[in-house]
């Protein structure tokens, strides 16, 4: 019978977080973070992501969320909305 847990060196490991860090993952989550960026600035608010609580953390992406809208101004997919947030929570 085959065995169902193989035991993972962490050098292993790293190679397979390495293979699924895939280019268009880290492109999607460098272009969302520029808008955040970009949003942060036009606010006037801390754009650290990183460094917020919870609470503020819910405070400036709820606003951030409503008013965000594609370059040519119309909204935003649903789905375009999920990878935003997606590549935003790499982030924290």
């Amino acid at each position: 019978m085959a065995v169902r847990f193989l035991e993972i060196s962490d050098e292993e490991m790293q190679t397979l977080a390495e293979k699924s860090n895939k280019k268009n993952t880290v492109k999607t989550t460098k272009t969302w973070m520029n808008v955040w960026m970009s949003w942060t600035e036009s606010k006037g608010v801390n754009d650290d992501i990183i460094k917020y609580q919870a609470k503020e953390l819910e405070e400036n992406l709820s606003p951030f969320f409503a008013e965000i809208r594609k370059s040519d101004g119309c909204d935003s997919e649903p789905d375009s909305l999920r990878v935003m947030f997606a590549a935003l929570d790499r982030q924290t």
